[in-house]
């Protein structure tokens, strides 16, 4: 158990060739960031909070009985955060060797959570975990 978590627009083909009147300049969209931010104006939140997460990571990680006794083991991740609060593509920054599955396992099986928000709309966050054992 660990003792610490830091956590193509398609045009109308009936004009095709036609003359269809004057033409009105359209101002673009802002195109939507794509690119996992590292920060947010509102970042991305486990329900119920970090002691709420901090709860789900004790009751769900199993210690390996070949685990020594007093080793210190950190195993730092990186998962982000999608638009609806799924969370994926996790990535081991820092390996603890044997719990890296482990901790992977555990992060895999967390809800979504409260996906961070930029400029009033939803976006893509990574965010780092480290992990002590």
């Amino acid at each position: 158990m660990p003792d610490q978590t830091e956590i193509l627009p398609q045009g109308n083909e009936d004009n095709y060739g036609k003359e269809t009147g004057p033409v009105k300049q359209v101002m673009k969209e802002e195109t939507p960031v794509t690119a996992p931010l590292d920060y947010a104006e509102y970042m991305p939140e486990f329900p119920g909070g970090k002691g709420a997460f901090l709860k789900f990571m004790h009751k769900h990680l199993r210690q390996p009985d070949d685990l020594e006794e007093g080793a210190k083991v950190v195993v730092r991740l990186k998962f982000l955060v999608d638009t609806d609060g799924t969370i994926k593509d996790f990535t081991v920054m820092q390996s603890g060797g044997i719990l890296d599955g482990e901790v992977l396992r555990v992060v895999n099986k967390m809800p979504r959570w409260k996906p961070s928000k930029q400029n009033e709309s939803s976006v893509l966050v990574g965010l780092p975990c480290r992990l002590r054992f």
